[in-house]
């Protein structure tokens, strides 16, 4: 830098502090020349970075093992498809061999059912991992979203005779499309599957537009769920069976988190054992 001024003077370096740590400092400086064109002064500055170079060190990792997540996702959800798809094959045709009694039958039925939820859970985590794929967003009329998610839902609404109530009135959001379409209809599967026997199954969904917010809330007449599991529900492969008819990937409800993070807003619920339950999204209209 004094031989050449143009040349800055901007360097990191690492230093042990007193205690024994090891801290980073950005060191930059200027020379002031003479008439001479001598340097006679030094101007600086140096500014301890640690904490912005741990950051920057924690997020390539984060990076990296985000990488490798995706990959072994990806690896797994393939790869493991064709042997279970063999599986579901070969068991077929010994369920069809006249040799077989209805003992041996039921053992197979048990197989299939296990090879056919295997299926769903690779599935279930092969989109949860692609919820940052998200293409760009769009404005989009709730009122579509949920007749959409009605139409994937048809038959399971159909066969449990779900009443299912929502708004007419247009309300535009700012969302990515699929993502969002499947959060409304994971929350709405849930509330089917989840409902009380012998008593019709009501889902209410309603909303608040404030200036900066809009607040969905989906509601339902089902089994509820203990406060003491709130706080676990949106975990990755946590699910609450209540009986052993039900059948849950545990993923479901870490997508809608994973979603409604992506839209840079959140998610809770509140609900009551045999009463029913209620799911609150508030996202951001602006962003």
């Amino acid at each position: 830098h004094i031989i050449n001024p143009k040349t800055p003077f901007d360097i990191i370096l690492r230093f042990v502090h007193k205690n024994g740590s090891l801290v980073f400092v950005r060191c930059r400086g200027k020379a002031i020349m003479n008439s001479k064109n001598k340097p006679i002064r030094m101007l600086g500055a140096h500014n301890n970075i640690t904490r912005a170079v741990r950051a920057v060190k924690r997020q390539k990792i984060l990076e990296i093992q985000k990488k490798s997540f995706d990959e072994y996702v990806y690896v797994t959800s393939h790869d493991l498809q064709e042997p279970l798809d063999t599986i579901i094959s070969f068991n077929s045709l010994l369920r069809d061999d006249k040799k077989i009694n209805n003992e041996q039958k039921g053992y197979l039925n048990i197989i299939e059912s296990s090879a056919f939820r295997m299926k769903k859970l690779l599935k279930s985590l092969q989109d949860f991992t692609r919820v940052d794929e998200a293409l760009d967003k769009e404005f989009l009329n709730l009122r579509d979203i949920i007749e959409n998610v009605e139409f994937n839902l048809h038959n399971h609404i159909i066969e449990n005779r779900v009443q299912l109530i929502y708004p007419q009135k247009e309300l535009l959001l700012n969302v990515y499309q699929e993502s969002f379409t499947k959060l409304i209809e994971n929350i709405l599967s849930n509330a089917i599957k989840f409902g009380k026997e012998n008593v019709r199954t009501v889902i209410s969904i309603e909303y608040k537009d404030s200036l900066n917010y809009i607040e969905l809330s989906i509601t339902d007449n089902g089994i509820g769920i203990d406060k003491r599991h709130f706080g676990k529900i949106f975990e990755v492969f946590r699910t609450l069976k209540p009986n052993d008819n039900q059948e849950s990937t545990g993923i479901g409800l870490a997508y809608c988190k994973r979603v409604a993070e992506l839209h840079n807003g959140i998610i809770s619920v509140k609900s009551t054992l045999g009463i029913g339950s209620t799911f609150t999204l508030k996202i951001p209209k602006n962003l």
